[in-house]
This record gives structure tokens, C-alpha cells and sequence, in this order.
């Protein structure tokens, strides 16, 4: 029997939980919303330099995130050694909107190195869903 919808969240939550990149994922999370630690600064820095550091600080990650997601895109599925595109995998992708979907999916390998996509028996055909970072 398959899991249900609510035991595979649970998982998905607890692998979040102990993760051993933890704290490597969460900082990556943060850069990428814009949310910098500040450059060095030396002790009793006056206020108008602490005030400028925080004022250069520029949300690069984002953008390249951005720019490098745009140019990834799932249009056809195929196996190895074939030149056609094989159908029967390509009616499960699209009948999950996995080309509305992928995106995110795209967005996360390229933020943290990897993600995960689950596909689980389902009727009439796999159910196939991004795995979402918790935030």
C-alpha cells in the first residue's frame, strides 16, 4: 500500500529536519532572499561606515539564480540510445503539469546542488511531484 499524502509530507519534513547541510542550505536560503551577512568591518567602526556596508550589500544570487533557471525547460523525455521521444513517460509528465512545475525544481538544484522529484503509484498513472524546501 502506498503511503498516504500526509505520511509523505511527514517524511519529507523529517529528512528536512536531518539534514546534515542544515546549516549550509539555510545560509544559501537567506543569500538568496537578499538577506547577507555584512562585510568585515574592523571594531569601533563609525556609524556612517556600518551604515554604507549595509547599503552595498546586492542580491547577486538571486539574478544568477534568475538568469541560469530561464534556460532550463523539459520538453520531451526520451531514452537512452533513441532518437524519438518516447510518449507513455511524457503523457505522465505532462498529466502532472510537471512543465508548469519544474521551475521550482530547476530553481533548487541550482541553489543548493541538488533536488529531489517523488513519483509514487497513483490512478491512472504515477504521481510526480517536486519536493519542496521547507522554509
Amino acid at each position: 500500500m502506498p503511503p498516504s499524502a500526509r505520511d509523505a509530507a511527514d517524511v519529507g519534513r523529517r529528512i528536512v529536519e536531518c539534514w546534515p547541510d542544515r546549516a549550509r542550505n539555510d545560509r544559501i536560503h537567506r543569500y538568496v532572499k537578499g538577506d547577507h551577512d555584512l562585510p568585515f568591518a574592523p571594531r569601533g567602526s563609525k556609524a556612517l561606515y556600518m551604515w554604507t556596508l549595509r547599503k552595498s550589500r546586492t542580491n547577486w544570487c538571486r539574478l544568477l539564480v534568475q538568469i541560469l533557471a530561464q534556460n532550463l525547460f523539459v520538453d520531451g523525455i526520451r531514452a537512452t540510445g533513441r532518437t524519438e521521444g518516447d510518449a507513455g513517460p511524457w503523457q505522465f509528465w505532462t498529466a502532472n503539469r510537471m512543465t508548469r512545475r519544474q521551475s521550482a525544481v530547476h530553481r533548487a538544484a541550482l541553489k543548493y546542488g541538488l533536488a529531489f522529484v517523488s513519483a509514487l503509484p497513483g490512478e491512472p498513472g504515477p504521481v510526480i511531484r517536486g519536493t519542496p524546501r521547507a522554509a
